[in-house]
């Protein structure tokens, strides 16, 4: 049914692993992201600790004891490296295969990123940042699924259009292009210029002529506190935004969309856990029972 999709808020995880989900609160939703705590801390993937350094058997049997094996499980990184510096890239990379090499430890489904920013070029952006994912991929070998997220258009970030998003996954050669897919986050492609309120089935059939609905792996569910086509990202409440109520009813009543993860990343408050848990169930709301 449509309930299949909808996940959990973001949760963010300690660089150990073992204690990211002693407070996530089960009963709240069917799925969870998490967010590694350490990609906040670092420099440019100054770290050097191997992925062993999750203490893999205690993290791996923990995980799987709070979150299930049923759920879709999602790991929600930084972003993909296009930097033309090569010391930071070199860096970038060694962060990018690691993280991975953690999804893989711990069996996790997708990971999603952003794609970055070009700094120099557009093309030479993407081309790069097709070269290094090629390289991660290479390195780390195994089943989790690279989800590129669409970003808002603002500044030098690549993956705004969904024609950045294409190209840069035709730029991936096979085998490795098979673990390439996208997320669509509701703010970000509001605000790069797809208008979920004005032209719903356009922006899918748009969506579904360049990349394709079967590489839709991921959707993040977030309002707008900007405008339509603002090139900004502003997370607002579900339906107290820009987007507003109908766009996100639409979404919620989509059959193409009903077996896709569904993440919010959407205003805490004072409260983040009731926050949440009034998000997921106003997005609840919208589904039409009849």
């Amino acid at each position: 049914g449509l309930l299949g999709g909808l996940a959990l808020p973001v949760v963010e995880v300690g660089g150990d692993g073992d204690d990211a989900l002693v407070d996530w609160p089960a009963e709240v939703g069917l799925g969870v992201e998490l967010e590694l705590a350490e990609h906040h801390r670092r420099d440019l993937g100054q770290r050097e600790d191997p992925p062993g350094d999750l203490r893999p058997d205690l993290a791996v049997r923990t995980f799987h004891q709070r979150v299930g094996h049923q759920r879709p499980r999602l790991v929600h990184e930084g972003r993909a490296p296009p930097t033309p510096d090569e010391t930071l890239r070199r860096r970038s990379i060694e962060s990018f295969v690691a993280e991975l090499q953690r999804c893989d430890a711990l069996g996790l489904t997708y990971l999603v990123s952003h794609p970055g920013n070009y700094i120099d070029e557009r093309a030479s952006g993407i081309r790069r940042n097709a070269d290094a994912i090629t390289e991660a991929l290479v390195r780390a070998p195994g089943e989790t699924i690279l989800c590129m997220e669409i970003t808002s258009g603002s500044g030098t970030a690549l993956g705004s259009s969904f024609e950045d998003l294409a190209e840069l996954i035709e730029l991936v050669p096979e085998p490795h292009r098979s673990r390439l897919a996208v997320c669509v986050d509701t703010c970000h492609a509001y605000s790069a210029g797809y208008d979920f309120v004005s032209g719903y089935d356009d922006v899918w059939r748009r969506f579904d002529d360049v990349i394709g609905m079967s590489r839709l792996r991921v959707m993040h569910l977030n309002d707008s506190k900007t405008p339509f086509n603002s090139k900004r990202d502003r997370h607002e409440l579900i339906g107290e935004g820009s987007l507003g109520e109908q766009a996100f009813r639409h979404i919620m009543n989509d059959e193409r969309l009903a077996a896709i993860p569904k993440v919010i990343e959407t205003p805490k408050g004072t409260d983040p856990t009731a926050t949440d848990a009034r998000m997921l169930e106003r997005l609840r709301s919208y589904i039409d029972r009849g």
